[in-house]
């Protein structure tokens, strides 16, 4: 499996490389600060599966789904809505739930930004403002939809780089990818966001 997920690496990013040297001539490039850990996000069917980019397996997979109970009462305090996410959320009866990802793609983008910050914040135990995130997408995704994908992770996350492809066909082919040296020019960073916004998605990614 190892030797099949290297395989990918030399055309993948030298196909990237290409890209980017063809249409983002005026792109600033470059993190002027490089994340200190790299995390690894991939939607399989209804399921999502996370963790650090040079590890062999992904430290958190769980049913992307997120089920909500109860709600406001008459007094503060009584009946709040509390939140379950994967297993917990299918276990249990009478939850409101709403499945994330299904097909390999985002299906509730309300459910897929409150499944995200659980997962990083709450089981990877990492900050935004402090990590590089690499996610698959599905290859028939909307160029509305892989924009609003970008925008959520730079503007709603804060992330400082962020970097989405159809072309990963594994969690482990993309924890070895971005753990390579020279995915880090690969990244869309915060500066070329800020500069030419969500459609920059089209400009790096393909």
């Amino acid at each position: 499996m190892q030797s099949h997920s290297r395989n990918h690496w030399p055309k993948f990013l030298a196909a990237v490389a290409t890209a980017v040297c063809l249409t983002a001539p005026t792109l600033t490039g470059g993190l002027s600060a490089s994340p200190e850990q790299t995390v690894v996000i991939f939607m399989s069917g209804e399921r999502l599966s996370a963790g650090f980019a040079g590890e062999a397996q992904p430290r958190v997979e769980l049913p992307a789904v997120v089920g909500t109970s109860g709600g406001a009462g008459p007094m503060m305090g009584m009946n709040r809505s509390v939140t379950y996410y994967g297993e917990q959320a299918l276990e249990r009866d009478g939850l409101k739930l709403a499945h994330a990802v299904k097909d390999s793609r985002i299906a509730d983008r309300s459910a897929f930004e409150k499944l995200i910050r659980h997962v990083v914040s709450s089981k990877l135990g990492v900050e935004f403002e402090e990590i590089a995130i690499v996610m698959n997408e599905s290859a028939s995704d909307s160029a509305d939809n892989r924009e609003s994908t970008t925008q959520l992770f730079f503007e709603s996350f804060g992330v400082p780089a962020f970097f989405m492809s159809p072309h990963f066909d594994s969690w482990k082919t993309m924890s070895a990818m971005a753990a390579d040296s020279s995915f880090e020019e690969t990244l869309i960073t915060q500066d070329e966001y800020d500069e030419i916004g969500p459609e920059v998605i089209h400009r790096k990614s393909r």
